[in-house]
């Protein structure tokens, strides 16, 4: 039907990266709708982000790792929905190391397609994915169906992770979600966002620096993200499969200045 959630209270939900910016506020709306929340995390931010509702009696927190295949099956076994957050994410992050991030975002999403093909309780695969993978444009408004043209390494390994889950997953219900740039608060904080960052500099030194003012940035809330990834893995099949949605709102979109 039309609104019929496919998730029930009770149902396991696994969330990869968890204890990250976004999946801090997520973990907590699920279990406050009644499911069951299963962790998979490496802690490479710390445990800050989950500290808060660890001990809750329907959240279970496992250590692993994406690219392990045992780890993943284990994450997924009995799971109904998977939101996959785990990556490594940002420009600046993704350029350290080209090697490090194929092996994250492209292995990991290689494997989280035969991770599906083995857990027969999943109906839906949830992907986080960035607005990035469009690219800088000129005074162009973009929709889901715009060009794609990526700037950064990061962009362009987000790109071959939608591809392979498209590919790989035909048969099943897989939603993208393609993010604006987060911000706000999370109890896993994040400072190289630009907005955090202005407001952490304004704070600690009393000055904000503008870099590249007149580019557009597509802002959006940390906490409208994570109901976007609630809404994606909870909607009917007949609503999002094989979809793809850009997370923000035209009110948000700014240039830096």
């Amino acid at each position: 039907g039309m609104n019929k959630n496919i998730l029930r209270p009770g149902d396991t939900v696994l969330v990869t990266g968890g204890a990250g910016y976004v999946g801090s506020h997520l973990v907590r709306m699920l279990l406050e709708k009644g499911y069951r929340v299963r962790v998979l995390e490496t802690y490479l931010y710390g445990e800050a982000g989950l500290a808060g509702c660890a001990s809750h009696p329907n959240l279970e927190l496992l250590i692993g790792d994406i690219c392990n295949i045992r780890d993943m099956i284990r994450a997924a076994k009995g799971a109904k929905a998977v939101i996959a957050l785990a990556a490594l994410v940002g420009d600046a992050a993704c350029e350290i190391d080209h090697d490090e991030t194929v092996a994250i975002n492209i292995e990991s999403t290689k494997l989280l397609c035969n991770v599906a093909r083995l857990t027969p309780s999943l109906e839906r695969i949830v992907f986080a994915s960035s607005c990035s993978v469009y690219g800088a444009t000129e005074g162009l408004v973009l929709n889901e169906g715009s060009k794609l043209n990526p700037v950064s390494f990061y962009a362009r390994s987000r790109i071959v992770s939608e591809q392979i889950l498209a590919r790989e997953l035909a048969g099943h219900s897989v939603v993208t979600l393609r993010l604006g740039t987060v911000f706000g608060a999370s109890p896993r904080m994040r400072l190289d966002l630009m907005i955090n960052t202005m407001t952490h500099r304004a704070l600690t030194t009393g000055r904000i620096s503008v870099t590249g003012g007149q580019a557009w940035r597509p802002h959006v809330h940390v906490r409208d993200v994570a109901t976007a990834f609630l809404m994606a893995a909870e909607a009917p099949h007949d609503r999002v499969t094989g979809e793809v949605f850009n997370v923000g709102s035209d009110h948000n979109n700014f240039t830096i200045s």
